[in-house]
């Protein structure tokens, strides 16, 4: 028996959301159930999946207890506040972060061969910049 997944898509109406759904559509991804999120702006708007219209859900009433992956796409109607209540409802409470630091894919120090510099991360993290 193969094991399924509840999943919750932030942002499902915008691009990269619509993305991250029919990429989960593509490559098969067992999903019993996908939970397609947004602000109440994008109420009364349904999201296409393995030819099945589902209604996207407003994301501030979102019981995230009812999903087992979350899938953020970050942009302005993410907050904080939303990946602390997605963690409170799959986490131990010790292990809910305090904090969270947002940044755009291009918005990340690289090494001179392009790959992700950590060292600047955690000294970025240290010194509190980050938002």
């Amino acid at each position: 028996m193969s094991r399924s997944f509840r999943v919750a898509v932030v942002g499902a109406t915008g691009l990269v959301g619509d993305n991250m759904i029919n990429i989960l559509e593509e490559r098969q991804f067992p999903v019993s159930e996908l939970h397609p999120l947004a602000s109440n702006r994008s109420l009364g708007r349904s999201v296409k999946f393995r030819g099945n219209s589902i209604a996207v859900a407003e994301l501030d009433s979102f019981d995230f207890s009812r999903a087992d992956i979350g899938l953020f796409s970050a942009g302005a109607e993410v907050s904080a506040e939303d990946l602390t209540a997605h963690c409170r409802g799959e986490l131990a409470p010790y292990k809910v972060p305090e904090r969270f630091a947002f940044r755009a894919a291009g918005e990340f120090p690289r090494t001179p061969t392009g790959k992700i510099h950590k060292p600047s991360l955690v000294d970025e993290l240290a010194a509190d910049t980050v938002i």
